[in-house]
């Protein structure tokens, strides 16, 4: 999770850590919105799981 995208190279963040398996995501944003937006999301999913 980055406030820009230049700042790190996607390769050694997101593809090289995940090459033997496993999914890497790039998130670019403000770290203030994007952590409750990723929390609630991880949230909401997690109800809809034990719904079932």
């Amino acid at each position: 999770m980055d406030f820009i995208r230049h700042y790190r190279p996607v390769t050694n963040v997101v593809n090289r850590p995940t090459a033997k398996g496993g999914q890497g995501f790039s998130l670019v944003g403000h770290h203030e919105i994007m952590l409750p937006l990723i929390a609630a999301g991880v949230i909401e999913r997690s109800k809809k799981t034990y719904e079932r």
